[in-house]
């Protein structure tokens, strides 16, 4: 059996490990209040950053689809700017075509008038060579 003064001693250090165990219990109450406030901070800086990222995707959607509209308006000028320069591409060859016929026409009445001409040089070559008093 155990001694009397053995008993104490066990005692006392029973009554020391519930006051260190008590020591132990408020700490980590204090600790896990630590952690919940920590927690409680941390989710409302992640709500945080959600609505900021949620923004910032919704700007980038905004001007993605910008970008698109511009660069589809764009693709829209280029090909109404191609047919536009083919329009006048062909009115142009058009003109060509219409200026070679006038060029045409002038050659034959240039050809006309040398006709002309050389009659005209003839009759006057007629009139000068018959004699003066007829």
């Amino acid at each position: 059996m155990a001694e009397p003064g053995d008993v104490e001693r066990r005692l006392r250090r029973l009554e020391q490990q519930g006051a260190e165990l008590r020591d132990d219990v408020d700490a980590a109450r204090r600790d896990a209040a630590a952690a919940r406030v920590l927690a409680a901070g941390a989710d409302r800086d992640v709500s945080d950053v959600r609505v900021e990222l949620r923004a910032h995707r919704t700007a980038r959607n905004a001007l993605r689809d910008g970008q698109r509209e511009l660069w589809e308006g764009q693709r829209e000028l280029r090909e109404e700017m191609r047919a536009g320069f083919a329009a006048i591409e062909g009115r142009f060859a058009g003109m060509d075509s219409n200026f070679a016929v006038v060029k045409n026409n002038f050659a034959e009445v240039e050809s006309k008038f040398a006709v002309v001409n050389s009659g005209l040089r003839q009759i006057i070559t007629l009139l000068d060579d018959r004699p003066s008093g007829s």
